[in-house]
């Protein structure tokens, strides 16, 4: 189930992509990015939210791009889900880039931020260097693996808090991610 981005419920519908929302996309500085890097984060974050609002009726979409060289990929998916590596190019840039020099940036239909789901694709993911979720709102939550990532710290961090609810639903996602954002800094994970 990792695999796929799925957002966390805050609201019971969906929200739909307006001009003012694309318009509204912050930039983002991330310190250790050149500003070509920070700039091509901003165009594609700019980019995925008119692609959700003009061709996949405000529903999920994922970007996967390389932050050196720019290549990308796309995948829509529908209001509550979407999965990059139904994409082949996906798949084929996740297996040969493991430096981190991926990010991927994808929106939630609601006015929520990152979803356990979304933290399991970012950790389970060596070449994955950065994740965002940009609301249909147009504001914009990233992660930054820093160098001081340690996977197995962050992985079984994330699996205590997990075991910790009998069952799972909206409410204890939310709970865990926000546990684990608020720790997340001591991980190795950057947030902007």
């Amino acid at each position: 189930g990792v695999e796929r981005l799925e957002q966390a419920k805050k609201r019971d519908h969906k929200i739909y992509v307006t001009d003012v929302a694309v318009n509204k996309i912050s930039r983002t500085f991330i310190p250790f990015l050149s500003e070509k890097q920070n700039e091509l984060i901003y165009k594609n974050h700019v980019a995925l939210l008119q692609t959700a609002k003009d061709k996949n009726d405000s529903n999920e979409v994922a970007f996967l791009f390389d932050l050196n060289t720019g290549e990308s990929c796309i995948k829509m998916g529908d209001e509550s889900e979407v999965n990059i590596f139904l994409n082949p190019n996906a798949v084929s840039m996740s297996a040969h880039l493991q430096d981190k020099t991926l990010f991927l940036a994808h929106n939630h239909p609601s006015t929520q931020d990152f979803s356990y789901s979304d933290i399991g694709v970012f950790l389970l993911n060596d070449s994955f260097g950065g994740i965002s979720v940009v609301s249909n709102l147009g504001d914009v939550h990233i992660l930054f693996k820093s160098d001081r990532f340690d996977f197995y710290r962050a992985y079984e961090y994330i699996s205590f808090i997990r075991n910790e609810y009998d069952h799972y639903d909206s409410e204890a996602d939310r709970a865990i991610v926000k546990r684990f954002l608020k720790n997340s800094e001591k991980l190795g994970i950057l947030q902007y």
